[in-house]
């Protein structure tokens, strides 16, 4: 019952408008790359003799980072269910970039994390973590130095094949979001971007968020150099033009797929993983949910699924009007709950 407890205070925290039963203060990490200093949120109030069960919150590509207000409410919400929660920023994926480097700094920040006994009493750290940075953390948390120290993983909105993600980003994907970001990346990798045409691709990216009308988008092009506005402008209405910009990208950068890849990062997954997707995502699509779930299943991995009308890409909707999906959501948080929480009774691993 202590587990669904904590599920009822962690859904009734996020409804709250206004203040939450948690703290926050700034702790600094001492990782492999040096200090680091990062927001720990945690409850309000501990049981005796208790401390709570360490969870890193990992931010997906949002403009403003671990202080995006979603996050900030998973992280206050997961603090007040009872857990103390740190939200590092990640340099790269803060800056909307993707690559090798954000999955080193995920591992380094949980490493250093597992290794303060202030904060992780028995050195071990669960992950939270969402959209690109699901599947980075899980890679991080493949590697030998993490393994055996990570309790369990909760994954929101991530992908399981970046070939496909990254194709339907590039040619179906029904947001503007992602596929700005992704023609900024390879722009990157194919050594054709530029400070002004990535300028302008973020001030696209923060138009999109703001709903804002298609003429600013226009006006960011006429911004633009002529050979550049002309380059940007192709890449947003022809799909053919990107592909053809990721084939020049591959060629100049042939190892980006290997840094990307969760396939090899599979087999060394040793903790129990809750994935959760939306059902209408319109940046990653669902069926990478059912793909990670089939693919954790044939490796034998134990794991929960649940695809929800709760949230779409990250952003979740009202608790009413979701109908029976929040059961599922109910449980696939019950079961990150268990298994990282040493005070409950720990669930089969078959």
């Amino acid at each position: 019952m202590i587990a669904e407890s904590r599920i009822l205070v962690f859904f009734a925290s996020w409804s709250l408008s206004g203040s939450r039963p948690m703290r926050a203060r700034f702790v600094v990490l001492h990782t492999r790359f040096g200090p680091k200093r990062v927001r720990c949120t945690e409850p309000l109030f501990f049981l005796p003799f208790t401390e709570p069960p360490l969870i890193v919150f990992v931010h997906g590509m949002g403009l403003e980072g671990e202080r995006d207000g979603r996050a900030e409410r998973v992280c206050e919400s997961l603090a007040s269910a009872g857990y103390r929660v740190l939200a590092p920023r990640i340099d790269e994926v803060a800056a909307l970039r993707f690559g090798g480097r954000s999955i080193d700094e995920i591992e380094a920040v949980v490493e250093a994390a597992a290794d303060d006994r202030a904060l992780s009493f028995d050195g071990r750290v669960a992950v939270a973590a969402v959209s690109f940075s699901g599947a980075a953390a899980l890679i991080a948390c493949s590697r030998a130095s993490l393994r055996d120290r990570v309790s369990g993983a909760l994954l929101l909105g991530t992908y399981c094949d970046v070939r496909l993600c990254v194709e339907q980003l590039l040619t179906t994907a029904r947001d503007d979001y992602g596929r700005l970001i992704a023609i900024m990346n390879f722009l990157r990798f194919s050594d054709e971007n530029s400070p002004a045409v990535d300028s302008a691709i973020l001030k696209m990216c923060e138009d999109n968020v703001a709903g804002r009308p298609e003429q600013t988008r226009i006006n960011h092009l006429r911004s633009l150099a002529p050979n550049e506005g002309a380059l940007l402008l192709e890449l947003l209405t022809s799909v053919a033009a990107r592909k053809a910009l990721l084939g020049r990208a591959l060629a100049k950068t042939p190892d980006l797929w290997g840094l990307l890849d969760l396939a090899p990062a599979l087999p060394h997954l040793r903790f129990p993983i809750a994935v959760m997707h939306g059902a209408s995502d319109e940046v990653i699509d669902v069926a990478q949910a059912h793909l990670l779930a089939a693919s954790l299943a044939a490796h034998g991995h134990p794991h929960r699924l649940c695809i929800t009308s709760w949230i779409d890409h990250g952003t979740p909707r009202g608790l009413l009007g979701t109908g029976l999906s929040i059961l599922g959501v109910a449980e696939v948080i019950r079961y990150f709950f268990r298994a990282i929480d040493r005070r409950f009774p720990r669930h089969s691993r078959s």
